[in-house]
């Protein structure tokens, strides 16, 4: 087919999809992340563990342990129960979104001249491929559903955008096996099945967007506040909120249906807990609590430390389209509230800063939702002649400045917990840090973090072992 038959054949935002796509395989088969072979570890490890504890150790409870001592779980970060019994920080969403690459690798690596021990190189390649191929599935989704409401240009630019002007980016290239990737497309696949199931309430797309909640709660259950955008869904007004009401009761055995598939898919977690501790509920992080009398708004929102839209200022775009008038307004009220209280409740987390890593990573799979606003914010200043071309020509400026602050994080540039003002304007315009780079530092105070106390004054005194 001749390039132009294929324009001719191809939508702008399908071919914007297919050439995202192309740049980051690209990008996956340049950096080699697997085959630094530090994948499994930190926090991807805790998520990670279930799996070859389960089906090569046979044992969830890490009990091998006490007798191997030469193992890669020694590295792991885990809590210890009332009976003594090892547990899991983390709960086991992520683990079973990566079950069937686990199980590729594992089958690979026994076929192979690879050590079959879960951290060989198969398996680290499997977990960078799992997030490839879901943020890229995430793509394409959100690519459908933004086009029922806006054009194929400016859904072209958000979904360039969302990539490549955020920190999505580095997750998904650099530092994949965080669960914030994985989540960004189940935030996607739940607004699809929030707008399919309002079409046509069926017994198919219930069970669906059980499971998919379901699996949104288990690999991060903070992000149970996204069934607010479904349940708000459609409601502008009174009328519109007595009509959902009235569609509740009509359709109350599809939505009991939904939650049931949702509390099945927890069942694996549940029997988890009860194993390792005796109770069907365990918190498995002890100290480690929020503290909603002091959030931490104005320095997780623009601080310089890990100031979310300090480092991605491209979403500010989205939070202002929150709040412009649109005849569009069924996601309107439900995107508003998960927003506010999001934020609020993510930035009252006792390490609001969410320890190492670049900018806001804990809102990445609100980017799904933010889509919509963004997209929204988009279509109605583009058509204003000189603010669309100044919004235009400064959300391309984003892009490069996100991949310049994405190589500058990478190479140590933007420290991953430590920033601060000077520090960000002694490496802004330059790729390489100066020589004085750690003298304008500020470790964060953890012990004090950890108690809900203001940090002390002298950044020197700060315990900067990430627990």
């Amino acid at each position: 087919m001749k390039l132009t038959n294929y324009f001719r054949s191809t939508s702008l935002s399908s071919f914007v999809v297919y050439l995202t796509i192309l740049v980051l395989a690209v990008n996956f088969s340049l950096s080699h992340a697997w085959k630094r072979s530090n994948v499994i570890t930190g926090d991807t490890f805790c998520y990670y563990a279930y799996l070859p504890s389960f089906f090569i150790r046979y044992d969830v409870s890490l009990k091998f342990l006490d007798n191997d001592r030469v193992t890669p779980f020694n590295d792991l970060w885990y809590s210890t129960s009332g009976t003594g019994i090892r547990v899991s920080k983390v709960s086991m969403g992520w683990a079973l979104m990566n079950l069937p690459f686990f199980l590729a690798a594992h089958l690979y690596a026994k076929a192979s001249d690879y050590n079959a021990d879960g951290f060989s190189l198969p398996y680290q390649y499997a977990i960078c491929l799992a997030t490839l191929f879901y943020v890229c599935l995430a793509l394409w989704l959100l690519r459908k559903i933004l086009l029922s409401y806006f054009s194929e240009v400016v859904v072209s630019l958000s979904l360039a955008v969302i990539m490549f002007a955020t920190n999505l980016y580095y997750y998904t290239i650099f530092n994949p096996g965080m669960t914030h990737p994985i989540n960004f497309f189940l935030f996607t696949c739940f607004l699809y099945l929030t707008v399919e199931w309002h079409k046509s309430a069926t017994v198919k797309n219930s069970i669906f967007l059980g499971v998919v909640t379901g699996l949104i709660i288990l690999t991060r259950p903070v992000n149970v506040l996204v069934v607010l955008v479904f349940i708000l869904y459609g409601i502008s007004g009174w009328k519109s909120l007595k009509e959902k009401i009235k569609s509740g009761q009509s359709n109350f055995f599809l939505l009991m249906l939904a939650a049931v598939s949702a509390f099945v898919l927890m069942l694996p977690q549940l029997a988890y807990w009860k194993l390792v501790s005796g109770n069907y509920y365990y918190y498995s992080y002890f100290d480690e609590h929020f503290f909603f009398d002091h959030p931490h708004i104005g320095e997780g929102l623009v601080g310089f430390r890990k100031g979310w839209l300090l480092y991605t200022p491209v979403m500010t775009f989205a939070l202002a389209g929150l709040f412009l008038k649109s005849k569009k307004n069924d996601w309107a009220n439900g995107l508003r509230v998960f927003m506010v209280l999001n934020i609020y409740i993510l930035l009252s987390w006792w390490c609001w800063w969410y320890g190492g890593g670049f900018g806001g990573r804990s809102f990445i799979e609100s980017y799904a939702l933010l889509s919509i606003p963004l997209s929204g914010f988009f279509s109605q200043v583009i058509s204003k002649r000189f603010i669309g071309v100044g919004v235009v020509i400064l959300t391309l400026f984003f892009i490069p400045l996100n991949i310049l602050q994405t190589y500058q994080y990478k190479h140590g540039g933007i420290h991953y917990d430590s920033m601060t003002k000077n520090a960000y304007i002694a490496v802004f315009p330059n790729r390489k840090k100066p020589d004085n780079f750690s003298s304008l530092l500020c470790h964060p105070d953890y012990v004090n973090a950890k108690l809900g106390l203001p940090e002390r004054g002298d950044c020197v005194l700060h315990d900067h072992k990430n627990p």
